[in-house]
């Protein structure tokens, strides 16, 4: 299911328009074949990182121990980014990183590595979450330049502690 959102000032003028991508595991059952609503067009292909080549850019983030709970603040209350006892219940070894924190990492270094720290100039960032991230865990974001447009980069990114990557094909546009 694709979910898009528009955020827009008090007049109407566009700041952003978020797509969120979600799996939805045994839901459906939805085809034109059998009377249903037909489909919609595919989602493009995913963009698998160059593996002939080093990254351009390497950008490693130490993630406190305490960065769950200090991401909280912002309002998202979920208890497996808190409660051992909820996280267990889940699946994991303990709480894990709000998604949308690992992902304003990945957004930082992106800034910090190709934007000259302008936070303006990272015009889109799309990448896919490939597994958790747990607080004091350090995040190495790798990012490729895209040979045939300066601004365009691939991305991804990494747990050292683990070497596990957690976020991958990821494209973003620099301006």
């Amino acid at each position: 299911m694709v979910t898009e959102r528009r955020l827009e000032t008090a007049d109407g003028e566009l700041l952003a328009t978020v797509q969120q991508v979600s799996f939805l595991r045994g839901d459906g059952g939805y085809s034109q074949r059998d009377g249903g609503q037909p489909s919609d067009d595919p989602l493009p292909a995913l963009r698998p990182t160059p593996e002939d080549r080093a990254p351009d850019f390497t950008d490693t983030q130490a993630i406190r121990p305490e960065a769950a709970l200090l991401y909280r603040l912002m309002g998202d209350f979920n208890p497996l980014h808190a409660d051992p006892a909820v996280a267990k219940a889940a699946g994991f070894e303990r709480p894990i990183l709000h998604g949308l924190a690992s992902y304003g990492l990945v957004a930082h270094a992106l800034v910090r590595q190709c934007a000259d720290r302008d936070p303006a100039r990272l015009r889109a960032l799309d990448i896919r979450f490939t597994a958790p991230v747990f607080p004091g865990e350090t995040l190495v974001t790798e990012i490729w330049r895209t040979p045939d447009n300066p601004s365009h980069f691939q991305v991804r990114a990494r747990v050292a502690e683990r070497d596990k990557v957690v976020l991958s094909h990821g494209w973003a546009e620099i301006a």
